[in-house]
């Protein structure tokens, strides 16, 4: 998988997984389990996006505890989470449909807040503050600023990371 992650969140899902896998593969066994929810709110749903992540590639392991023909349902419910995995990363969630659901209040600014977002946020308002300083009318500073805009976000200077919408 190539992509870009967050750091601290991808550390957390890996010391987790790695710490716990035996004893998931342990209860799906114990509880005839024919499904493995993956929820979090916030940080933790990141966490739960990228511990699924994780386990996508160990599902023939996982299949091989449960007793349902067509192997366990792993899928990540997650509730107002922060952007996560680049988009390269997104396309895996492309690949196995229904894996996750997202669900985000619209006017949750942390779920659309990421590293790259704020780097591009900040260029905007430098480019901003130089275009108002110059001559020119209104309108003509505002299609520089939209035109800058779009350089921005054309340019991919800044990675992004995504979250998911996947009903």
């Amino acid at each position: 998988m190539n992509g870009t992650v967050h750091r601290g969140l991808f550390l957390t899902s890996h010391v987790f997984l790695t710490s716990h896998l035996e004893e998931i593969k342990g209860y799906i066994k114990k509880y005839s389990a024919k499904a493995l929810y993956i929820t979090g709110h916030s940080m933790g749903g990141g966490i739960a996006t990228l511990l699924t992540l994780l386990l996508l590639p160990l599902k023939a392991e996982l299949d091989a505890c449960t007793s349902r023909p067509n192997g366990l349902v792993l899928k990540a419910i997650t509730f107002a989470t922060p952007p996560t995995v680049s988009s390269e990363l997104c396309e895996i969630f492309d690949r196995y449909p229904g894996i996750s659901e997202t669900y985000v209040n619209e006017n949750d600014i942390i779920s659309r807040l990421s590293y790259g977002n704020a780097m591009d946020l900040k260029a905007l308002m430098n480019a901003a503050k130089e275009i108002l300083k110059g001559d020119g009318n209104s309108n003509e500073k505002l299609r520089l600023l939209e035109k800058r805009h779009q350089e921005i976000k054309q340019s991919g200077l800044n990675p992004k990371v995504c979250f998911f919408f996947f009903f």
